[in-house]
């Protein structure tokens, strides 16, 4: 298996992953440079409950789950 590895925006690779980037099994991980987006599970929860548009965080699928199911409602 081949591991991808992406930083999140604001955070830096932990030593342990730096580590592995480094070590033996370094031929099998890839660092990927991404555009990062601040975008985690938190923030769409809290941007919801807030009544924030989520349309360009997460796929229209998502939304329309989210709301069929009347989650993170306050």
């Amino acid at each position: 298996a081949r591991i991808a590895v992406m930083e999140r925006p604001g955070e830096a690779l932990s030593d342990f992953s730096d580590s592995l980037l480094k070590g033996e099994f370094a031929a099998g991980i890839t660092l990927c440079t991404v555009t990062q987006l601040d975008i985690s599970s938190t923030r769409i929860r809290n941007d919801l409950q807030q009544g924030t548009d989520i349309q360009f965080l997460v796929p229209y699928a998502v939304r329309q789950y989210i709301a069929e199911k009347s989650l993170y409602q306050s």
